[in-house]
C-alpha cells in the first residue's frame, strides 16, 4: 500500500512540475497571466474569449491588453474569481471590458450550476498553491 501511495505521489509531483505555468485548454490561464500587468483586461464568457482580440487593442490603441474570458462560463461568479486571481498576481489595469449578453447570470459560490468543464481545473486539486485554492 505504501508503495502505491509513493508511486502515485511521484507521478503527481512530476505532472504538477510539467504543467506549472502552462495552459492546458487555451483558456486556463491562471499561472500564465502572472506578471502581465496589462492596461486593459477583457472579462466574460466564451463570447469575450472569442471576440476580444488583445492584438487589436495593442495595435490600434497601443494599450497592453489581456483577455481572461472563459469558455462555458456565463456566470459572473466565475468572472469575478478570474478577476480576483488576475489582480492577486498583477497591478490593477487602467481599463476593463466586461462582456454582457443575454446568457449572463449573477450566480453565487454556494448555488451555482455554471461551473462547467470542472475537469479542466482538476490540476489544481493536487498539491495546490494557496493562491489557487478558490479554483
Amino acid at each position: 500500500m505504501l508503495l502505491i501511495i509513493g508511486i502515485i505521489s511521484v507521478v503527481q509531483i512530476a505532472i504538477s512540475y510539467r504543467i506549472d505555468g502552462k495552459t492546458v485548454t487555451g483558456y486556463d490561464t491562471l499561472e500564465s497571466t502572472a506578471n502581465t500587468n496589462a492596461d486593459l483586461v477583457c472579462l466574460g464568457s466564451s463570447r469575450c474569449w472569442a471576440h476580444f482580440d488583445p492584438r487589436f487593442f495593442e495595435s490600434n490603441y497601443h494599450i497592453k491588453t489581456i483577455n481572461i474570458g472563459m469558455n462555458g462560463h456565463s456566470d459572473l461568479t466565475a468572472t469575478l474569481l478570474r478577476l480576483q486571481n488576475y489582480l492577486s498576481r498583477n497591478k490593477a489595469p487602467k481599463f476593463a471590458i466586461l462582456n454582457i449578453d443575454p446568457f449572463v447570470s449573477a450566480g453565487s459560490l454556494t448555488n451555482n450550476t455554471n461551473f462547467v468543464t470542472k475537469n479542466q481545473y482538476a490540476r489544481y486539486a493536487f498539491f495546490p498553491n494557496e493562491k489557487d485554492n478558490p479554483f
